[in-house]
């Protein structure tokens, strides 16, 4: 890790910011790449697909839109949710509230305000009694497959047995209840709206008795929203606010706690370095060269032959004669040495270099 600072500390201002910014753009590509991988092409599960007027699947209700739109009747589906469709849904239309499980209270509310200005409402389902406030029917199982409907007409529908609503008259498929201007018919089980079933006996002239009169059809079915967006369309309002607000705390983080790219400029003039710690490190280079010796071989003999002068010795003199001279002029023992014995670590480099550099201040 310390390696790796130190090298960050000495590359150029335009590398480092190269870096950094590169960085960044690459977190950003990532993010927005495991966004799009993890919402793209999610494969709608079969709850999710049953009773929807945008699914083939068996359990879709494709089939059923495509037969209205084929008696020019108008279809659109509630993208929004169920609560806005006071707004969005005029009450001259036939909202289809295909198996939707659990409504909310404001799902529920919305709904029945819808029928009470007039609209026709179709819910199906096991829960399809629960939009309602009163005169609850009463779900039964249901034991045959063909049941008969009276509804604007006799017809004999083709069903999977689920279920029915208890009446007095004995299990309904459909049951009706007028709330206010409007109504609101209950379909215990939708398998014969479903494209397996559709074409089955009279179930695709049920499905268009269902739809009544209207000339415009709406369905806000489950999976209205589940698949027709993809990437960054598909992701939650909340994971977007979360995601956003994330990256803006991490940004605020990286400029509180980063180091700026540059290094601060100086408030005065630089002075070199002591020259003692240029000695030192001169000497530290010298003895990891493994030939200091060689090396100062120079700096020796302009030492020597300055002892030679002062002491005016034989040009030949021996070591111990150099030593002897040194220490008479008031040399240091450790440097007088130096003179005669080569110098082989830190401590020999250093007494060598201070005997010439009192040599060639002409220091006795």
């Amino acid at each position: 890790m310390t390696s790796v600072r130190a090298r960050w500390s000495v590359a150029p201002t335009g590398v480092r910011a190269a870096m950094v910014v590169g960085s960044l753009l690459l977190v950003a590509m990532l993010a927005v790449t495991f966004v799009d991988r993890a919402t793209r092409g999610r494969p709608v599960s079969s709850e999710e697909t049953q009773g929807s007027a945008r699914s083939t699947a068996a359990n879709g209700t494709k089939a059923f839109r495509l037969l209205l739109e084929n008696y020019r009747v108008s279809t659109a589906s509630l993208d929004r949710r169920v609560t806005s469709v006071g707004q969005v849904v005029p009450t001259t239309a036939a909202l289809m509230v295909l198996n939707i499980s659990f409504p909310s209270d404001r799902a529920r509310a919305a709904v029945r305000e819808f029928a009470a200005r007039g609209g026709r409402v179709v819910v199906s389902g096991n829960d399809a009694a629960a939009w309602l406030t009163s005169d609850r029917p009463s779900p039964v199982q249901g034991t045959s497959h063909t049941v008969r409907v009276r509804l604007g007409g006799d017809f004999l529908v083709q069903t999977d047995g689920t279920a029915r609503w208890r009446s007095p008259n004995g299990p309904q498929l459909v049951v009706t209840r007028r709330i206010g201007r409007g109504e609101m018919l209950l379909v215990a089980d939708d398998t014969p709206l479903q494209n397996s079933l559709l074409g089955r006996r009279d179930n695709a002239a049920f499905a268009l008795a269902l739809a009544g009169s209207r000339r415009e059809v709406v369905f806000a079915d489950a999976a209205s929203t589940a698949s027709s967006e993809t990437g960054w369309d598909a992701v939650p309002s909340g994971w977007k606010i979360a995601l956003i607000g994330g990256a803006f705390a991490l940004l605020l983080t990286t400029i509180a706690r980063g180091r700026r790219i540059g290094n601060a400029e100086p408030s005065e003039r630089l002075l070199d370095p002591p020259r003692r710690a240029t000695a030192d490190v001169l000497a530290g280079g010298l003895e990891r060269s493994r030939h200091p010796a060689l090396a100062l071989d120079a700096l020796g003999t302009a030492a020597r032959r300055h002892i030679i002068d002062l002491a005016r010795l034989e040009p030949d003199a021996d070591g111990p004669a150099l030593v002897a001279a040194a220490v008479a002029a008031g040399w240091d023992p450790e440097d007088a040495a130096a003179l005669v014995n080569p110098p082989t670590d830190r401590t020999s480099v250093l007494a060598l270099g201070r005997a010439y550099a009192r040599s060639q201040r002409g220091m006795t």
